[in-house]
Formats: structure tokens, C-alpha cells, sequence
């Protein structure tokens, strides 16, 4: 027709349409197996009593018959305190059996948990508690609605045959089994609601990797962070080990490969961040015939062909999925041929899971071109918890199923279809970030910067990295209104802190009389300058001694030129763990001494560092040669190596 829209004609022939959106290369047609998350785990801890359930570095080994026995006297204890069927019950305990147990527990009671990170504010977590509906939280947090792990048990032996009363309770694979938040674009983040059964697509011979009793699967993950629904359930519903990692050996390549040889697990799941540090690192980190999984933001594939070269009996797999699509949407696994492959690509789909690359207009493109990917499937959320509009907006009606009422997630994600029908990662419509395995919305922080400088009118958040190879991205604040003084923004930072994680408080806040704006009226991001660190100095008023002098211009050289006064904390002033890494690397070589990473995160503020160093004894204030020992500005080019080293 002469008056038929452009946008409306579509590229594909009938044909080439009906293989894009009906073809195995985009769909996996397998359907969810029946039941719930309990049904299946009782299966399995009736059939594997005496296997081992889970394991810990410190010794600790639960079977399954006694965790079928213990989280069935704790959802007992939940039951008796008012808990039932479609409840939302917090967790905010630490990382490791207890939590697992838990989680069992919350699920046998009929109810929904919310992980509750306790390394994030306070205020933040009572926020998300309240956003999901909690109505009572697990841990030793404090408060009128909180209970610990001890006094459920107790409560639950005081029931007879809790195993049995436990297991008798209805739940179906409809049922939410967590609510876990992300970045949320409109300034608060984001409740997302998983049902049983999409846990079930992930564990149950999903595709991306055989899963059978005995298989020893590392914890490594935050329970906040989905790539634990991977490490647990994969684990408990298919009779394998959940081997837990102790968190302080997440942190260094060298302790993190120490750990996997002592516990030999079989699968593990490392962010790519942190995948790039560990294969740069001299040190044999994967254990002969494991399974590696990787994902979470962009690869570097010359990465992944090293890791490949360096470990050739080792299985590695790029897997790939947004939380609203269950931890895993699609994976591919990395072939001897990756030494040619310019990219790694995000691969295939997993089990009950469809992958289409559609236009604006929501149409198949052909194989090669340019578009969004939409997710569909019984891996899906049930959506945003008290947010039908951001839901509505997120999760379409998908057209290209047969089932009636099927839904798919739009990811914003741009991405590409690859001759042999697997799907290439482009980069993002949106401004999202994908940073150290966290997902990230600008708009989230630029609110809270509004709340902690109302004067601020135009505000910018961005990724940026210092380094040649795109190595070590971190977060960057540009305010309109004039500079911003060391006070003003070590003051913005602190505020900051109260509101947001670690790992959204920018590194700097840099003050702009004005932001650059482009053609189009609107601010130029790209335009947006990082702070040169050759240009910047440690504060060096009030230090007591010449070791905090020296270490405060190794902070601020580390933080792009942040400003370090006595009193500060690394980590208060936008280090991180991969910073962490650094900076060790970095005072041994400068001090030459041997201080231990766990220093750092025990001990970090300024003067115990420094003193941590004077005692040993290799530069201290009194001797004249260590006083007048300068720390050497570091080249751009030896800052980069060492970016690049250990990413």
C-alpha cells in the first residue's frame, strides 16, 4: 500500500519469520516439571538422606536428612509466630549455612523470602522490607518484627512430627519463593517477585549444565545477588553439595584459588570482574574438570581465550540473564575455536526459555541486525511488588507464543543474532550499568544526590574507566553550580553512604558551572571529563605521621584524585574489593613489606593502615630514610598495567 508505514515492512520473508520465532536456535520448548520447590526437595533429601547437603571452610557439614529435619522445625517455628501461605518473611543474616537453612524454612512455611544485605544501609534495607511486604525478618538485625534463626528452632521441637507437618503444607510452582531488588530507574530500587517455578526451569535439566547427586556447587554470592538462586537450588533440588566459600577469600585471586583446591568444588559462578582478575593472577584458581560459569556485564574475550589456553580440562560457559528472567536466561559454552571469536557471545537459550531480537515495532530482524532482546518463558517474574505500572512497562504480551496469557521481558539490552542462531551482547538502549556484576541505574543515584544537594538542578552519573583496555570502570557524579571543594564533596559522599550500597556511591562528584549540552539541547555526557590524578594530591594538612602522608597520596592515586584527610576510610571514600586488591599490591611494592589483604577490609581506615605498616618496621617515622621516602607518582602507563592485571 502507497500509505503503508516504512517501519511497518517488515525485512523477513514469511518463511525467515516463522524460523525466528518458532526455530529451536530461538526457543527451547521444554516445559517446567509440576510441583513446588519443597516437593522436589523432599523428593531428593528422602532419596540422598546421608549425602551431604552443605558444606563450609570451617568444617561444618549438614546432610540432607538432617537439613529436611532442621528447616522443618524452623518453618514450624515461623508457622507458630503467624507466618502462612504468600507471607514475606526477611533474611538478614550472614552468608552460609544458616542462611541456607533458612531459606528452606521460609519456603516449607508457604512464604516468600527477602534477602536483606547487611552490608547495605540500614535505611535501605528497612525500605526494601517494607517495599516487599516483610512481616517478619530473621537475623540478629533488632526491631519489634525481628526473630533469630535460634529461637524458630527452638520453637519448632516443641512440635511433634514437624517433618511431616512441615511437608504437609500446600504449595504449587505459582507460589513466589523470593522477592529480591535491583537499581530501580525512579530512585528507589526495584522488588522483583520469582516463583517457584521459574527456580525450577534453572535447576532442573536446564541446558547450560548436568546437575546429579554429589555435585559440588561453590556459595560465592551474595543470597541479595540472583547468581545464588544458581549456587543453592541447583545444588539442593538435584542432590549435590552447596560448598560454601568464606567471604574473605572472594576477595584475592590467590585466596579465592586456595579455597576452591581445599573444598574442590565441581561448578562455580564468578562475575566477570571478577573472572578477569582471577585469570590474570599467577595463581592455579580452577580446580582440573570444574565448571566454570561467567557473566554479569561485557567479557573480554581475549580473557576468556587465555583462561581457555591456560585451563584446557576446564568447561567454561558465559551465562547470561536479567534477575526478572531468573538468574540464567541463555549461555553459551566456550569452544577450543574462541581463540578466533572476536566476542563471546551470550548463546543460547536454557530450558522453558525464548529469545527474540525485535525492532521498536516489536518485529523479528533478520539474523545480523541490530535489535532488543525480549525474553520469554516460565523463567519470568511475576513482576515488580507494588509497582503495576514499571511492571506493565517491563513485561509484555507475548505475541510469537501459543500459550495462552504468556508474557516476555523487555531487557534493554541491544543485541544481535549470529549466524548460527546464537545472540551477541551490543551494549544497552537504556542507560543502565552493568558494573562488578551489579546492575545499576543512574537515575536511582542522581535522586539521592538531589536529596543530599537540593541545589544541585542538573545531575549526571556514569561509568567511566581510567585505563586503556576499558579495564576497572567506576561510577563518576557531574553537578551544575560551580566546583566542589574537598569538604563539599567528602560531605555529599558521607550523605551518600547513609542512602546507597557501597558500590553506588560515585567514586568522585565533580562540580561544573554548567553541564556541556549538544546539538539536540540536551547534556552531552560524553563530553563530561574525568579528573586527571597526575593532577592530584593527598590533602596533607594534620597527618601525624609520614606513613599516613605517603599512604593518603596512594589513596588519592588509586581514587582518581580524591581527596584523603585523617580520619577517612578506604572504603568510605569509593574503594572496593578489586581496589582492595590494588592497593596491597601497591604498599608492598612501594614499602616493601608484606601487609595481608584482610588488613585492609579489618582495619580500614587511614591511621590503622599506616600503623599497620610501621609495625612492620620496614618505614617508620622515626628513621630519617623512611621520612624522606616519597612515594613515586606512577607513570600512566604503569597505572594502566596494573588496572589491567588485575581487573
Amino acid at each position: 500500500s502507497s500509505e503503508q508505514l516504512v517501519s511497518s515492512i517488515s525485512l523477513l520473508s514469511e518463511e525467515e519469520f516463522l524460523s525466528e520465532v518458532s526455530g529451536l536456535e530461538v526457543c527451547d520448548n521444554r516445559s517446567v516439571p509440576e510441583g513446588s520447590i519443597i516437593d522436589h526437595f523432599c523428593s531428593v533429601a528422602d532419596a540422598e538422606a546421608f549425602r551431604v547437603a552443605l558444606e563450609d571452610q570451617r568444617g561444618r557439614k549438614v546432610t540432607y536428612s538432617e537439613l529436611n529435619d532442621l528447616s522443618a522445625r524452623v518453618a514450624i517455628g515461623l508457622l507458630k509466630l503467624g507466618v502462612e501461605r504468600g507471607s514475606r518473611v526477611g533474611i538478614g543474616m550472614t552468608r552460609g549455612i544458616d542462611q541456607i537453612v533458612m531459606m528452606l524454612a521460609v519456603l516449607r512455611a508457604g512464604a516468600a523470602y527477602v534477602p536483606l544485605d547487611l552490608e547495605q544501609p540500614e535505611d535501605r534495607r528497612a525500605g526494601m522490607a517494607a517495599d516487599a511486604g516483610v512481616e517478619i525478618i530473621v537475623g540478629d538485625v533488632g526491631g519489634s518484627h525481628s526473630v533469630t534463626l535460634q529461637t524458630l528452632i527452638d520453637t519448632g521441637a516443641e512440635t511433634e512430627g514437624n517433618i511431616e507437618t512441615a511437608s504437609s503444607l500446600q504449595r504449587s510452582g505459582a507460589d513466589t519463593a523470593y522477592v529480591m531488588f535491583t537499581s530501580g530507574s525512579t530512585g528507589r530500587p526495584k522488588g522483583i517477585a520469582i516463583p517457584d517455578r521459574a527456580i525450577l526451569r534453572l535447576a532442573l535439566e536446564p541446558g547450560f549444565a548436568e546437575f546429579y547427586p554429589g555435585k559440588r556447587i561453590a556459595q560465592i554470592a551474595t543470597t541479595a545477588f540472583d547468581a545464588a538462586t544458581y549456587e543453592i537450588w541447583c545444588a539442593l533440588l538435584n542432590g549435590g553439595t552447596v560448598v560454601v566459600i568464606d567471604r574473605d577469600a572472594t576477595y584475592d585471586p590467590a585466596n579465592l584459588a586456595a579455597a576452591f583446591n581445599e573444598m574442590r568444588p565441581d561448578s562455580m559462578f564468578l562475575t566477570t570482574a571478577v573472572f578477569n582478575r582471577v585469570v590474570r593472577a599467577d595463581c592455579d584458581a580452577f580446580p582440573k574438570n570444574s565448571e566454570i560459569m561467567f557473566g554479569g556485564e561485557a567479557v573480554d574475550s581475549d580473557a576468556v581465550r587465555h583462561a581457555r589456553k591456560r585451563w584446557p580440562t576446564v568447561r567454561f560457559v558465559h551465562v547470561y540473564g536479567p534477575t526478572e528472567t531468573t538468574t540464567f536466561a541463555s549461555f553459551h559454552e566456550v569452544q577450543e575455536k574462541a581463540s578466533h571469536e572476536r566476542s563471546v557471545p551470550i548463546g543460547k537459550p536454557i530450558r522453558a526459555t525464548s529469545l527474540y531480537v525485535l525492532d521498536d515495532f516489536l518485529s523479528p530482524v533478520p539474523r545480523g541486525v541490530a535489535g532488543q532482546l525480549y525474553i520469554g518463558g516460565e523463567g519470568l517474574a511475576d513482576g515488580y511488588v507494588g509497582a503495576p505500572n514499571q511492571t506493565a512497562e517491563s513485561f509484555l504480551a507475548d505475541p510469537f507464543s501459543s500459550t495462552p496469557g504468556a508474557r516476555m521481558y523487555r531487557t534493554g539490552d541491544r543485541v544481535r543474532r549470529l549466524e548460527d542462531g546464537s545472540v551477541e551482547f551490543l551494549g544497552r538502549v537504556d542507560r543502565q550499568i552493568k558494573l562488578r556484576g551489579y546492575r545499576i541505574e543512574p537515575g536511582e543515584i542522581e535522586a539521592a544526590i538531589r536529596t543530599v544537594f537540593p541545589k544541585a538542578v542538573d545531575v549526571v552519573v556514569d561509568a567511566r574507566s581510567r585505563s586503556s583496555n576499558g579495564a576497572d570502570r567506576t561510577l563518576y557524579a557531574w553537578l551544575d553550580g560551580g566546583a566542589i571543594g574537598p569538604e563539599l564533596e567528602r560531605e555529599l559522599r558521607s550523605k551518600l553512604a547513609q542512602l546507597l550500597p557501597a558500590w553506588m556511591v560515585p567514586r568522585r562528584i565533580i562540580g561544573l558551572e554548567n553541564l556541556p549540552i549538544n546539538a539536540n539541547g540536551k547534556v552531552d555526557a560524553r563530553a563530561l571529563f574525568v579528573p586527571d590524578n597526575d593532577e592530584s594530591k593527598a590533602n596533607s594538612k594534620d597527618f601525624s605521621t609520614q606513613t599516613e602522608k605517603l599512604l593518603a597520596e596512594l589513596w588519592s592515586e588509586l581514587l582518581d584524585g580524591a581527596p584523603v584527610e585523617p580520619g577517612d576510610e578506604f572504603f568510605g571514600l569509593g574503594g572496593h574489593s578489586l581496589l582492595g586488591v590494588r592497593l596491597v599490591a601497591l604498599i608492598n611494592e612501594k614499602f616493601n613489606i608484606s601487609l595481608a589483604l584482610r588488613n585492609v577490609f579489618e582495619r580500614p581506615s587511614l591511621e590503622a593502615m599506616a600503623a599497620d605498616i610501621d609495625n612492620l618496621k620496614m618505614i617508620s617515622p622515626g628513621n630519617d630514610e623512611g621520612s624522606n621516602r616519597k612515594i613515586v607518582r606512577l607513570s600512566r602507563r604503569r597505572r594502566s598495567e596494573i588496572r589491567g592485571t588485575t581487573n
